[in-house]
């Protein structure tokens, strides 16, 4: 893993949040379109929080 993959998967949440600034997304974008490890980790993340946003949503003991 190099110093780009470590800073870009130290990004992760927050691009998946899209919480990042426009020009640091399009860096991710840029690094990920190159680089199938960290997009392999990205899309792991992606399936994570899906599986768990539906767990929370199903929850009948989370329900108000």
């Amino acid at each position: 893993m190099t110093d780009e993959c470590r800073e870009v998967r130290g990004r992760a949440d927050a691009f998946l949040s899209e919480q990042l600034l426009v020009e640091t997304m399009q860096d991710v974008l840029r690094h990920l379109d190159g680089c199938q490890a960290c997009r392999a980790e990205f899309d792991a993340r992606q399936r994570l929080r899906g599986a768990l946003r539906s767990a929370f949503e199903g929850s009948r003991e989370l329900e108000p």
